[in-house]
C-alpha cells in the first residue's frame, strides 16, 4: 500500500459509513455481518434489523438463481462477480440493485458494493415497452414490412409480409435465401441489385436515412409475380426497415393508362380530324398527322401560338380579329369551367391555300385541346371524343384510390370501383350530395358540420387554383363501420373530382404512439433521478420534476442546451471543456448504443448555489439524448472532509518524536512516519515500504524480534519490548516498542510506537561505570543526571504547551490504544529514571553508613541523597503526565454530588426529560476527585437523555453494596470490598447486544455524524478505572438502560 493512500481505522470506518453505495460484509453462509447506513436510506432497514439476515431472503424469488450463481462463482475462486436483482425494501416494495462483490476465502466472507439502479431499470422498461408497442404496430400494419441487419440476417417480418409473398421467416433468414427465391431470373437480379444498391447509397447520403422508393417485380412462393413499391429506413442501430407496398394492380393500371395514352396518341395521329394540344402558356405540344396533312405545317414550324397566328392568319387585321375572338372564348371557358365555344375560321395553309374550319376545344389538365373540323368531318370528331372519354372512365375505374365526381348542382355523376370497395355504397345508394351526407353522417349535428366544411372547401377552390384542400372526416360505411378519411380533389369543367384516402389505420397507429409517449413521459416525470431530454439541434424537450427540485431551473428557464450551459456553467473555460466531453460521449453512445461513461461536474443552480452532479446518459434510437443527473454533493463534501481529517492525522503522526509503524501479522511494513524511517537507518519511506522489519533488526535480535511479532499477534499487544535495529553501515540503534493489534478493513494489523532509547542505554552504561568509581563518579553522575532531568522536564513542558495548543484535535484522537501507548511511554520513562535514582540513592546510603561520624565526605553523601529525593519528586510529577489531569482526591458525599449535579443538569436537558432521585440513607463516603465524579454524572445523564429523543424519565439512585471475590458480570470488575453505588437508569431505546459490547470503546457512537464524539462512556470508564472502582451495564432493545458505578468506600470523613 502506498504512503499517500494509507488510512487509519477511523478513516476506513468513516468511508464505509458515509458511502452512498450499499456496502456490506456477509459470511459464506449468506448472512449479513455488517452493513453501512446507505442500506437504511435505500431500503429502509437499520443495521440492527438486517444484521444476521440471509441476503437471499431479501432478493426477489425470480432473481435468486442469478444471485446464487454469482456467489458460487466467487466461492470457486473468481476475483469479482457482478449481477442485478430486485431487493425487498422494509415497506414491502422492491428496488433494482446492481451488485459488485469479491470474496475473502481465508475469512469465508463476501465483500459487496451495490447501487440502486431502479430509475435506470424503469427507463429501460419503458423504452422496451415502447419498442414492443412499435413491434405490435408493425405486426398489425396493412403493408408488408421486413427488418434486416446490415449483415443480411432477417430480424422481423410481419403477417402481411407472409400473406403477400407466402414466405416464412426461416425460409428467407439469410439475404441469399431471399434473393434466390424472389429474383430467380439472373438477368433481372442484376437489374434489381443495381437499383437496390443505388437506393442504399441515397439513404447513406440522406440525413434521415430514408431509402427512396423503387419498384421491383418479386416472385412469390406460389410462383406468381407481384410488382412491389419498396422503400424504407436505415435506423441508428444499422438495421434496414423495409416496406413492401403491393402495387401490382396499380402498376397494371399505370401500364394500361400509359398504353391508353399511347393508343390515344395513335388514335389522334390516325384521326381524320386535325388536332393540337396547347399549354396555357401558348406552347404547342402536339399536332396530329391530320393537322400536318391538312395545313402543311409540321410541329417544328409552329412551336407556339405566336408562330401559328403569324402563319395561319397572315393578314394582320384578320389575325387580330381571330386572336381576340379565340382567346376570349378560351378565357370564358376557363373561368366558367366549360368547353371552348366553336366557331368557323379561315386558315391559310403552308401552300397558301385557305381552308374554312370549325375550330373548338376543351381545357383539361391545364392544357387546351384544339380541334379543327370541317362540316363533313364533325361527326367523326365527336365519336373520337366519346371514345376518349370512355377510355378515361375505364382508367379511373382501375385507380387504387376511391374517387367520385359530382356536378355543381350536387348530383353524383360517377363513383369508381375502389369507392364501392372502401365504403360499400354504389351510385344508386348516393345519387346526390344530400343522400351521400345522410348515409355517411347519420348524426344531424355532424352532418351539418360536414356539409359546411365541404361547401367552404369548394368555395376556396373556386376562388383560388381549383384545388380542394385535404381535410379529415369520419364517415359511416354501408356495413356500419366508421372510417377516418382524408378527402381532397379538384374542380374542373364545373365538376368536383373528389378523392378519398382511407387513413383509419394510420390514425390508430399515431394515437397508439402518442399514448406510448405520454406513458413514458409520466414515468420520467416521477423518476427519483433528475432527467432531461434534448435533440441533436440543441432543443431541450423535457426536464422532470426532480431536475427542477435539485437545480431550480424549470423548462421555460432553459429551452435550449445553450441556455442551460450558459447558466449552469458560467465559467467559459469550464463550459467549453464540459461541452467537448459531452460531445464525445454523445458520439460514442450513438455509435455503440451504450450508456455514456459519465462523470462528476460542478453545476451552478438557479439560486446561485453550486452542486456536484454525476452526469451520464444515452442516445435513443430516435436521436434524442436522455441525460441522468445524480446529485452527489453530499458525498463529495464528505470525501473532502475525510481527506482533510486524514491530513490532520498524518501531520500529527509526522510531528511526533516517537516512531510510528503499521505492519501486518508477518512483519511487512504497511505505513510509517519519518521518525521510524530514521530508526531503521533509512532516509525515505519508499526504502522500507513492503519490507519485513526483520530486515533491519540486528542479527543478534532477529529471532527475538520474530518471536515478539508472533506474541503480539497472539496476545493482541506487547509492552516495553526492547530490540536493536541495525543501519546500513552496521551501526546499532536500540529501540523500545509498545504495540497493539488493530483491525483495518477487516484485516488484523499491528500498530507499534517505537522510541529511540540510545540515550537511556548510554545512561545505564555510564551508571555501571559510575558504580565502580564510587564517591567521585556519584558526584559527576549526579550533575549529569540533574542536567538530563532538567532537559527532560523542559521537553515535557514543551510537549504540554504543544498539546494544549492542539487540544481540540487531541480530543478527536483519544483512541484508547494510542492514549494507552502515550501513557505507558511517559510512565516507562519515569519508571526507568526512578530505577536509576534508586540505584544512586542506595549506593549513597551504603556509603553514608560506612563513613564514621564527622567524616567530611558524609556531608557530600547527604547532598547526593537530597538531590535523588528531588529527582524522585520529579518522577512522580512525570507519572501524572500519563493521566488526563492530576488527581485532587477528596472525601466526598455521593448524595451531595448527585443533588448538586442534578440541580444543574435539569436546566440543561430540557422539559421533555424528567430526573428522579432516590438517595439511600447513610451512603458511605468516597475519596475521589470531585470534578471527575461530576464528569461521570454529567456524561451518564446526558447519554441517557440522548437515548430518549421523544422524552422520558431518568432515575438517579445511591446506596451501599458489598462485593466479594466471586462478583461477576461487571464490565469493569473492582477488588472485593465495600462500595458506594451510583445507579443511573433511563426509559430510552436501549441497546442491542452488539452495541452494548462496544459501548465503552473510544469514539464508538450510534448518533448521527456531527452529534456525538463517542467519548462519553469511554471517559467514564477511564475515570472509574483510575479511581479503582467498577461498572455494571444492564440493557436491551426497547427496555432502556441501567448503569451502576461502584466507588470504593473510605473510612475517612470530610
Amino acid at each position: 500500500m502506498g504512503r499517500e493512500n494509507a488510512e487509519d481505522l477511523s478513516l476506513y470506518r468513516d468511508f464505509f459509513n458515509s458511502s452512498s453505495d450499499l456496502m456490506s460484509i456477509a459470511g459464506f453462509d449468506g448472512r449479513l455481518k455488517s452493513v453501512n447506513p446507505a442500506w437504511e436510506r435505500a431500503l429502509g432497514y437499520s443495521a440492527a434489523e438486517i444484521i444476521g439476515t440471509a441476503t437471499l431472503d431479501l432478493i426477489h424469488p425470480d432473481d435468486r438463481g442469478a444471485a446464487e450463481a454469482a456467489s458460487a462463482k466467487l466461492r470457486a475462486g473468481a476475483q469479482v462477480s457482478s449481477h442485478e436483482s430486485r431487493v425487498r425494501c422494509k415497506d414491502g416494495s422492491y428496488r433494482w440493485i446492481s451488485w459488485h462483490s469479491s470474496s475473502d476465502t481465508a475469512r469465508q466472507i463476501y465483500l459487496s458494493s451495490a447501487r440502486d439502479i431502479t430509475p435506470f431499470k424503469l427507463t429501460e422498461t419503458a423504452l422496451k415497452e415502447s419498442q414492443e408497442n412499435l413491434r405490435r404496430l408493425l405486426e398489425q400494419a396493412p403493408m408488408a414490412i421486413g427488418i434486416r441487419g446490415l449483415d443480411g440476417d432477417l430480424r422481423f417480418i410481419n403477417k402481411k409480409f407472409e400473406q403477400t409473398f407466402g414466405y416464412k421467416a426461416d425460409e428467407i433468414f439469410k439475404m441469399q435465401d431471399w434473393v434466390s427465391r424472389a429474383y430467380p431470373d439472373p438477368a433481372y437480379l442484376q437489374i434489381a441489385k443495381a437499383r437496390w444498391e443505388s437506393s442504399l447509397e441515397a439513404a447513406a447520403r440522406s440525413a434521415t436515412g430514408e431509402i427512396p422508393a423503387a419498384e421491383y417485380d418479386i416472385v412469390c412462393k406460389d410462383g406468381s409475380v407481384k410488382t412491389i413499391n419498396l422503400y424504407g429506413l436505415v435506423t441508428a442501430e444499422k438495421e434496414l426497415i423495409c416496406t413492401f407496398e403491393d402495387v401490382t394492380a396499380r402498376s397494371a393500371q399505370q401500364k394500361a393508362l400509359e398504353q391508353s395514352e399511347r393508343t390515344l396518341r395513335k388514335i389522334l395521329d390516325l384521326a381524320p380530324m386535325s388536332m393540337a394540344i396547347v399549354t396555357l402558356e401558348g406552347k404547342i405540344e402536339y399536332i396530329n398527322h391530320k393537322a400536318e396533312e391538312t395545313f402543311g405545317y409540321p410541329n417544328s414550324e409552329i412551336p407556339d401560338m405566336d408562330a401559328w397566328w403569324r402563319l395561319a392568319y397572315p393578314d394582320e387585321a384578320y389575325r387580330r380579329e381571330v386572336t381576340e375572338r379565340w382567346m376570349g372564348r378560351v378565357y370564358k371557358a376557363f373561368e366558367q369551367k366549360t368547353e371552348i365555344d366553336g366557331g368557323e375560321y379561315e386558315v391559310t395553309c403552308k401552300g397558301g391555300a385557305v381552308k374554312t374550319c370549325h375550330i373548338f376545344g376543351v381545357i383539361a389538365a391545364d392544357k387546351v385541346f384544339v380541334m379543327f373540323d370541317d362540316i363533313t368531318d364533325r361527326a367523326r370528331a365527336e365519336r373520337a371524343l366519346r371514345d376518349s372519354e370512355a377510355t378515361l372512365r375505364r382508367v379511373l375505374d382501375q385507380t387504387p384510390m376511391a374517387m367520385g365526381i359530382h356536378s355543381a348542382d350536387g348530383n353524383v355523376e360517377y363513383l369508381n370501383a375502389k369507392f364501392t370497395q372502401t365504403f360499400g355504397y354504389e351510385l344508386a345508394d348516393v345519387p346526390n350530395r344530400e343522400a351521400w351526407a345522410a348515409r355517411v353522417a347519420p348524426d344531424p349535428a355532424y352532418r351539418a358540420e360536414l356539409g359546411a366544411r365541404w361547401s367552404a372547401g369548394l368555395r376556396r377552390a373556386a376562388e383560388t387554383d381549383g384545388q380542394i384542400k385535404g381535410d379529415e372526416y369520419r364517415l359511416a360505411c354501408k356495413d356500419g363501420t366508421v372510417k377516418d378519411v382524408l378527402i381532397f380533389g379538384v374542380l374542373s369543367a364545373g365538376k368536383a373530382i373528389v378523392m378519398f384516402d382511407d387513413i383509419t389505420e394510420r390514425l390508430k397507429a399515431d394515437r397508439a404512439l402518442r399514448d406510448s409517449e405520454r406513458t413514458l413521459r409520466r414515468v420520467l416525470e416521477q423518476a427519483p433521478t433528475a432527467i432531461a431530454i434534448h435533440d441533436f439541434d440543441g432543443r431541450i424537450e423535457f426536464v422532470n420534476r426532480k431536475f427542477s427540485d435539485i437545480f431550480g431551473y424549470r423548462h421555460e428557464d432553459i429551452p435550449t442546451l445553450e441556455s442551460w450551459v450558459n447558466q449552469a456553467y458560467p465559467d467559459r473555460g469550464y463550459r467549453e471543456e464540459l461541452l467537448k466531453i459531452w460531445s464525445e460521449w454523445i458520439e460514442s453512445s450513438q455509435r455503440t448504443g451504450r450508456e455514456m461513461a459519465g462523470g462528476e461536474f460542478q453545476v451552478v443552480c438557479k439560486d446561485g448555489s453550486v452542486k456536484t452532479a454525476f452526469i451520464t446518459g444515452i442516445v435513443t434510437p430516435d436521436k434524442k439524448v436522455l441525460s441522468l443527473l445524480d446529485d452527489v454533493t453530499s458525498r463529495v463534501e464528505a470525501e473532502r472532509a475525510l481527506r482533510e481529517r486524514e491530513s490532520l492525522y498524518r501531520a500529527l503522526v509526522e510531528t511526533t518524536r516517537t516512531g510510528y509503524v503499521v505492519i501486518d501479522g508477518h512483519g511487512k511494513v504497511l505505513d510509517a512516519n519519518r521518525e521510524y524511517v530514521r530508526l531503521t537507518g533509512h532516509i525515505d519511506l519508499k526504502e522500507i515500504m513492503g519490507r519485513n522489519v526483520l530486515d533491519w533488526t540486528a542479527p543478534h535480535h532477529r529471532q527475538r524480534n520474530d518471536e515478539a511479532l508472533a506474541q503480539c499477534a497472539r496476545d493482541g499487544h506487547i509492552r516495553n519490548f526492547e530490540v536493536d535495529y541495525a543501519d546500513k553501515t552496521g551501526g546499532v540503534i536500540p529501540v523500545e516498542i509498545n504495540a497493539t493489534v488493530v483491525s483495518r478493513n477487516g484485516m488484523p494489523q499491528i500498530l507499534a510506537l517505537c522510541r529511540d532509547i540510545t540515550r537511556r542505554r548510554q545512561i545505564e552504561a555510564e551508571m555501571r561505570v559510575l558504580n565502580s568509581g564510587l564517591e567521585k563518579r556519584v558526584a559527576e553522575r549526579t550533575a549529569e543526571l540533574t542536567a538530563a532531568n532538567e532537559e527532560l522536564t523542559a521537553e515535557i513542558e514543551q510537549r504540554r504547551r504543544a498539546e494544549e495548543a492542539r487540544k481540540k484535535l487531541q480530543e478527536e484522537l483519544l483512541q484508547s490504544q494510542k492514549m494507552e501507548v502515550v501513557g505507558r511511554l511517559a510512565g516507562g520513562i519515569a519508571h526507568d529514571f526512578n530505577n536509576i535514582l534508586g540505584a544512586i540513592s542506595g549506593y549513597a546510603e551504603f556509603l553514608l553508613k560506612s563513613m564514621p561520624e564527622g567524616a567530611p565526605v558524609r556531608e557530600d553523601l547527604s547532598e547526593i541523597l537530597r538531590e535523588t529525593e528531588r529527582g524522585s519528586l520529579l518522577t512522580r510529577q512525570l507519572m501524572a503526565i500519563s493521566r488526563k489531569q492530576p488527581l485532587e482526591a477528596k472525601v466526598l458525599s455521593v448524595n451531595l454530588m448527585v443533588e448538586d449535579s442534578c440541580r444543574m443538569l435539569r436546566r440543561l436537558i430540557g422539559p421533555a426529560v424528567q430526573i428522579e432521585q432516590a438517595l439511600g440513607a447513610q451512603v458511605e463516603p468516597i475519596k475521589a476527585d470531585p470534578g471527575q465524579v461530576s464528569q461521570v454524572l454529567m456524561n451518564l445523564i446526558i447519554n441517557a437523555r440522548d437515548a430518549m429523543p421523544e422524552g422520558g424519565r431518568i432515575k438517579v439512585s445511591t446506596g451501599n453494596e458489598e462485593l466479594g471475590a466471586e462478583a461477576a458480570g461487571l464490565r469493569l470488575l473492582p477488588p472485593p470490598g465495600r462500595y458506594a453505588v451510583l445507579t443511573v437508569s433511563d426509559t430510552g431505546t436501549g441497546m442491542s447486544p452488539e452495541t452494548a459490547a462496544h459501548a465503552f470503546d473510544p469514539f464508538f457512537t450510534t448518533k448521527e455524524k456531527g452529534k456525538g464524539t463517542g467519548l462519553g462512556l469511554s471517559t467514564v470508564y477511564g475515570i472509574i478505572s483510575q479511581t479503582g472502582g467498577g461498572i455494571a451495564l444492564d440493557t436491551a432493545p426497547g427496555k432502556g438502560c441501567t448503569i451502576k458505578i461502584y466507588f470504593p468506600a473510605t473510612k475517612e470523613r470530610a
